[in-house]
């Protein structure tokens, strides 16, 4: 990542994420994010799907 011009802090937090994660200490889903809003999460796809203009290719 950094030989292609990838920002070293960004490529430290990949990494950290991905340590995270193989460790395993991403496993638990907590109620945090729901708690939070006050509402329910959404999907990544009803995210998606509700600002399909912001994925849209530029004209």
């Amino acid at each position: 990542m950094l030989q292609r011009g990838t920002k070293k802090d960004f490529v430290n937090v990949m990494v950290m994420l991905y340590l995270i994660t193989q460790m395993g200490n991403a496993k638990q889903i907590t109620q945090d994010l729901p708690n939070y809003l006050g509402r329910p999460a959404h999907s990544v796809a009803d995210f998606i799907a509700a600002n399909e203009a912001l994925f849209a290719p530029a004209k």
